[in-house]
């Protein structure tokens, strides 16, 4: 085990110990993925598997939007209205004349499917995305949205 999983383990364990539910390490774990993509979102799950079988927790996670996959895009829309209002927009539109797809993709992942999700606040979804730009650096024009 790396210095990196082992720093993260250790915080994981004390996590655990102030009360973060074992579902809620998986769930940021998943809202990372947009931030600091999944190799690193797959690392912290493998961590928090390691950890929940050394301390004998047993985690069952339900999907509330597996099923409903096809909602994503008008989900993502209005959930990046919500969040970013009429800045949300302005991003996905100056990314449909250069890259269309990604901008379709910014819509329907991170909002249709990351933010739509109920497993953490958006209080916590805010304060994990701040952690996470902050620790990766050279994220400052994503850390200045308004």
């Amino acid at each position: 085990m790396g210095r990196f999983c082992k720093s993260l383990k250790w915080h994981m364990s004390f996590g655990l110990k102030v009360g973060i539910a074992p579902q809620e390490f998986i769930e940021i774990a998943t809202h990372c993925i947009p931030f600091c993509g999944f190799p690193r979102a797959l690392n912290a799950v493998q961590v928090a598997k390691q950890l929940f079988a050394e301390q004998n927790i047993d985690v069952t996670i339900e999907d509330e939007l597996l099923n409903h996959v096809d909602e994503r895009r008008e989900r993502g829309l209005a959930k990046l209205q919500e969040i970013d209002g009429a800045h949300g927009e302005a991003v996905a539109d100056s990314l449909a004349g250069i890259a269309p797809l990604l901008a379709e993709q910014i819509i329907e992942f991170p909002f249709g499917e990351i933010y739509s999700r109920s497993a953490l606040s958006p209080g916590q979804r805010q304060l994990v995305t701040l952690g996470a730009l902050t620790a990766q650096g050279r994220c400052e024009p994503q850390l200045h949205v308004q």
